[in-house]
């Protein structure tokens, strides 16, 4: 098992990676743990795929919700995946075919939306992870003046599938939303 937290604000976060991918051309250099010469730390090859093709499967998940691309958003998750969207306003869970249809009914009617998925914390054993990644999310509300925006946390649980890591399980943790027009309104003293 390993911990990883991928950072993806390139500079900072592509640093380290490309320190650790160097090193892969170095022959005295395993991609087995703890085999490093001379102290180094061993580069384990599984462990940068599994942290790359995880980031790919997030960025995939934003680009499926944007695009407004329900087939792509269902290529992310299993077949008997629940996904929960409860702690966003008027929010739904269920099975995955189940919740591509409510957002296709709910989502779409959104003239703009732009999903920032950060700080990727995966907690890799085997062919299970749990995974903890940040979102932003500036959108335009039909009716609303001006741009809504919230944020919060994506927590899933992945597995390892032929077709590479898929979502069984995911909770979206909604933890703020500025220009929220479903808040209750403030009362006037």
């Amino acid at each position: 098992m390993y911990r990883s937290s991928l950072r993806f604000s390139l500079a900072p976060a592509i640093s380290p990676l490309w320190d650790q991918l160097r090193c892969i051309s170095d022959p005295n250099i395993s991609d087995q743990p703890n085999s490093s010469p001379k102290g180094r730390q061993a580069v384990n090859i599984q462990q940068i795929r599994d942290e790359l093709e995880i980031a790919a499967l997030l960025r995939t998940y934003a680009r499926g919700v944007d695009s407004r691309d329900w087939a792509l958003w269902r290529s992310v998750f299993t077949e008997n995946a629940v996904v929960d969207y409860t702690s966003a306003p008027h929010g739904f869970a269920g099975g995955r075919d189940e919740v591509a249809d409510w957002l296709a009914e709910n989502f779409g009617v959104l003239p703009m939306s732009q999903h920032y998925i950060t700080n990727i914390d995966a907690e890799i054993d085997g062919d299970s992870a749990k995974v903890c990644a940040m979102f932003y999310n500036p959108m335009q509300l039909p009716g609303v003046k001006g741009l809504s925006f919230c944020g919060g946390y994506y927590h899933h649980d992945l597995v390892r599938t032929e077709s590479g890591w898929r979502s069984s399980r995911m909770v979206e943790e909604n933890v703020w939303f500025f220009n929220n027009p479903f808040a209750p309104a403030e009362a006037d003293s």
